[in-house]
């Protein structure tokens, strides 16, 4: 098995990348929660994507070492904003945390631990749905997949071609393969990002696991892309039309007609 490294405390070392934009009243409890992994050696990358609010006092108030702060001078959205904070990384793994989420304390080693032991490049887990007050769901209560594709078999290219809610899973990655690719998020997508990753690392034959426990906090508020199902499946819409272009696709009569059949593509 191709484990991962381990430093000399015994703790995994791990990049949280956190993309901001005008996120001052939940910035803190993000940042914090990534700071604050159990059997982690964490950095916590910041890239503010030109925030007009008071973001950056917010983030000079947490006194702590481990957080790279980047201020950009121009918006140019999530994706160009994760990418040049992949860029200032330096750990063996890469976690994805939205400036609004937050994760449960023990979910990097959770997750890392289960990467290692499925021999996964690539794992995510279940997400808890809560607004300010509450927890109200999880996430597999509407995207059913994330339940009955998780284990240690993993998730298939087909699979992701056949369940694309599957994108909305906020992943941790091995380094080692997102350097295998021309760029990590492709910054002309503005929704289903995330889906297009996944799409193009597991064609390339990397393993993508899902545990079926939620140690991801989301957070619904009025505003945000994750409650806006209406951008989501429009952004999800626009990659699978590319997709009934790639010669790759058009060649593997399986995943072409799932694509024209899902969406009733011609």
């Amino acid at each position: 098995m191709n484990k991962c490294p381990i430093n000399k405390e015994g703790v995994y070392d791990v990049s949280v990348i956190i993309a901001t934009y005008n996120c001052r009243d939940y910035i803190e409890k993000s940042v914090k929660s990534a700071l604050h992994q159990e059997s982690c050696n964490v950095e916590v990358i910041i890239v503010d994507d030109c925030s007009t609010d008071d973001t950056h006092k917010i983030l000079s108030s947490i006194d702590d070492a481990r957080i790279k702060y980047i201020k950009l001078n121009a918006n140019q959205g999530a994706s160009n904003a994760r990418n040049i904070a992949i860029e200032h990384s330096t750990k063996e793994w890469v976690a994805i945390l939205d400036a609004d989420d937050w994760f449960d304390t023990i979910r990097l080693k959770t997750l890392i631990d289960f990467a290692l032991d499925t021999s996964s490049d690539i794992v995510s887990d279940d997400q808890i749905l809560s607004n300010k007050k509450e927890k109200i769901g999880l996430r597999s209560d509407s995207a059913l997949s994330l339940k009955t594709l998780s284990g240690p078999t993993g998730v298939s290219f087909k699979n992701l071609l056949e369940y694309p809610e599957i994108g909305i899973a906020q992943p941790i990655f091995k380094r080692n393969i997102l350097n295998t690719l021309p760029y990590v998020y492709n910054e002309k997508i503005i929704y289903g990002e995330d889906y297009d990753l996944l799409l193009r690392l597991s064609s390339s034959g990397h393993k993508f696991s899902i545990l079926s426990t939620a140690y991801y906090y989301v957070l619904i508020r009025q505003g945000s892309l994750v409650s806006d199902r209406v951008k989501l499946y429009k952004g999800i819409l626009s990659l699978y039309t590319s997709l009934i272009n790639n010669e790759d696709i058009i060649c593997n009569q399986e995943y072409y007609t799932i694509i024209k059949k899902k969406y009733d593509l011609s």
